[in-house]
């Protein structure tokens, strides 16, 4: 498959977005639902001005390290990218809704890139814009790549093989793109609900089982994704 990134990804995205199965699983439940059910949801704005070394020491995300005027909506977003000890992007599936909303701000094109880049730079440690920056590329690519894997599953035409075949190509994109590590830290929870919401379609698709057979396959689906203590 050709991965060459595409001339208009945002575009693409929304004429795209209605044609994969994955795309609207994922977009319509999954990353809402991970937030509301870990108490991740942040609202809320962040008090503008310079932080002091007291509050930098104990900074849980990008907005607490924020050293320039802080609207609403930017604190929102910066709270999702949160820090580690060391001050570094923690990444996690809260860093997964970020970068989403990153997207729809807009923020993923070749010049959203630059200016989101030098935004973090003049606000928060350059170290971070550049974290930031490059983990939002990656993004953006994998979202090209994840289009032109569409294109080659006719979403009318697809048997549960290819259903189950689309699902492995789109998490080994996200390794391509992100890396392994960094790739299960943002991804395992999305793909866990996307792949059991693919199993219980497939379920509910086979008419060939017994009573006794789906219910058998119903209690392996469950334990098989079941999320991890």
């Amino acid at each position: 498959m050709n991965r060459s990134r595409m001339q208009n990804p945002l575009e693409a995205l929304r004429q795209g977005a209605a044609a994969i199965l994955f795309g609207i699983l994922v977009g319509a439940c999954t990353n809402g639902e991970i937030a509301e059910s870990n108490g991740q949801t942040r609202s809320g704005g962040v008090a503008s001005g310079a932080m002091s070394d007291t509050d930098s020491e104990h900074a849980d995300n990008l907005a607490d390290l924020w050293n320039c005027d802080l609207d609403h909506k930017t604190a929102e977003t910066m709270q999702l990218f949160e820090l580690d000890h060391q001050q570094a992007l923690l990444i996690n599936d809260l860093t997964l809704l970020g970068l989403d909303e990153l997207l729809r701000q807009g923020s993923l094109s070749s010049a959203g890139l630059e200016q989101l880049h030098a935004q973090i730079e003049s606000c928060a440690p350059s170290a971070l814009a550049d974290q930031l920056s490059d983990l939002a590329s990656s993004y953006q690519g994998y979202l090209q790549a994840r289009i032109e894997l569409q294109a080659l599953y006719p979403s009318q035409t697809l048997d549960a093989a290819q259903l189950r075949a689309m699902h492995e190509e789109q998490i080994a994109l996200q390794a391509d793109y992100f890396g392994a590590s960094t790739a299960q830290a943002l991804f395992s929870e999305q793909n866990r609900a996307s792949g059991y919401m693919l199993e219980r379609m497939l379920l509910d698709r086979d008419t060939e089982l017994s009573d006794e057979e789906r219910v058998a396959r119903q209690a392996e689906i469950e334990a098989r994704f079941a999320p991890e203590d």
